[in-house]
C-alpha cells in the first residue's frame, strides 16, 4: 500500500482502503500494528524529519497502549482520527518546543424509538503544540 500524509486525510484513506479488505487481513494488520506500532507507521505514513525524530523518542508505554487500542479499533473497523494542529515549519523546527500527545475514546450514546438504544466509539489520537 502507497503511502500516505501523516494528517486525518491520509489516515482516512488508509483506513477506507484497509477496512474494505477481508477480516484476515485486517487482523493480520491489526497484529503488525500491535506488537510494532512505530513500524507499522514509519510504513504507511509519510513524515517529516522532526516527525520521525518525535515518533522515535515517544514514551514506550504511551505507545504500547495506544497501540492495543489502535489495533482493537482496526481490526474492528471503528472510527479512528488523527487531530492534529498545524504548525509552520519555523514553529516545528523552535528549540524546546513543546507537543501535547493525547490517545482518547470518545463514546456516544443515541436513542431513536424505533431502533433502540446504540453507542457508538471513536478513538481520537491527537497532537498539540504547547510554545
Amino acid at each position: 500500500m502507497q503511502k500516505v500524509s501523516f494528517n486525518n486525510a491520509g489516515l482516512q484513506q488508509l483506513l477506507q482502503a484497509y477496512y474494505l479488505q477481508s477480516d484476515e487481513e485486517l487482523k493480520q494488520q491489526a497484529l503488525l500494528i500491535e506488537t510494532d506500532l512505530i513500524q507499522w507507521l514509519i510504513n504507511h505514513f509519510i513524515f517529516s524529519e522532526s516527525q520521525l525524530e518525535d515518533l522515535l523518542a515517544m514514551d514506550e508505554t504511551f505507545m504500547e497502549e495506544f497501540s492495543l487500542e489502535f489495533a482493537f479499533f482496526f481490526e474492528n473497523r471503528l472510527p479512528v482520527s488523527l487531530l492534529k494542529e498545524e504548525t509552520t515549519a519555523l514553529r516545528e523546527s523552535e528549540p524546546g518546543r513543546g507537543k501535547l500527545y493525547r490517545n482518547e475514546k470518545v463514546s456516544a450514546q443515541t436513542y431513536n424509538p424505533t431502533l433502540g438504544l446504540s453507542t457508538t466509539e471513536t478513538l481520537n489520537f491527537s497532537i498539540q503544540y504547547l510554545s
